[in-house]
């Protein structure tokens, strides 16, 4: 399992993050013809830990969580709802252990209209730092 699909299951169990969204929880980007809001996560980078006998099952990623809609508070608003859903964690997540969790930063993102319409899309990008175990692969 990834980081990015535990996280999905995760915030698809918490109540007050698919009240604003539903199952709109993506990995990656949104589809092609999405519903607003919604919310897609992705992986920045990761550093999988080792020492001299190798692979020692450590990670520490950095995860871009965003929050996206039409209407700029409601980006906002769900942004911290998966703020407090996220930041500060520890335990299992589906089947990943994690370790800690930290919000590095968060940035809004507003996006113009790409035709001659008024509607913009504005989005809130939370980078968070997560230290999690991952299976050792076999020598």
């Amino acid at each position: 399992m990834t980081i990015q699909q535990a996280i999905v299951n995760y915030l698809l169990e918490q109540s007050n993050v698919t009240d604003l969204v539903s199952n709109r929880i993506f990995t990656n980007h949104l589809p092609q013809k999405p519903e607003f809001p919604a919310i897609t996560i992705r992986l920045v980078s990761a550093d999988h830990g080792r020492n001299l006998d190798g692979p020692n099952g450590v990670v520490r990623a950095r995860i871009q969580i965003e929050a996206w809609s039409k209407d700029f508070l409601e980006s906002q608003d769900i942004a911290e709802q998966v703020r407090t859903k996220v930041q500060g964690y520890s335990g299992l997540m589906d089947e990943l252990l994690i370790r800690s969790c930290g919000l590095e930063e968060d940035i809004d993102t507003p996006e113009p209209p790409d035709d001659d319409s008024d509607e913009w899309f504005y989005s809130k990008a939370l980078i968070f730092s997560m230290l999690y175990i991952e299976s050792i692969p076999a020598h």
